[in-house]
């Protein structure tokens, strides 16, 4: 077999075997706990995301504009309403992702 042609099909061949790997993250799975699902203005409620399983990193939206990359935050709401929070949980490569959302009453 000749050298070049040896020497490409191994190095196309581990690529392949690269990619796959580096593909293989599992698919995480978006939970999070609230201290609080009604609360006052400005009381503070804790978000918790621990109960997520394969997650690398995690956005929250808080629903008033409002965001966070932290695993466990914390956050009030300056007016009356309803929010819905939503976290989403992403892989190491933020290629796979998973999201929950809850809804806040604000009195």
């Amino acid at each position: 077999m000749n050298t070049k042609l040896f020497t490409l099909t191994t190095l196309s061949l581990v690529a392949g075997l690269l990619l796959t790997f580096s593909s293989c993250q599992k698919m995480p799975m978006a939970c999070f706990e609230a201290s609080k699902t009604a609360a006052a203005v400005n009381e503070v409620i804790s978000f918790d995301a621990a109960c997520s399983t394969n997650a690398y990193s995690c956005e929250w939206d808080f629903g008033d504009g409002t965001k966070s990359t932290d695993f466990k935050t914390t956050h009030s709401y300056a007016a009356v309403g309803q929010y819905t929070v939503s976290m989403m949980s992403m892989s190491k490569n933020g290629k796979k992702m998973d999201e929950i959302k809850k809804t806040i009453t604000v009195q």
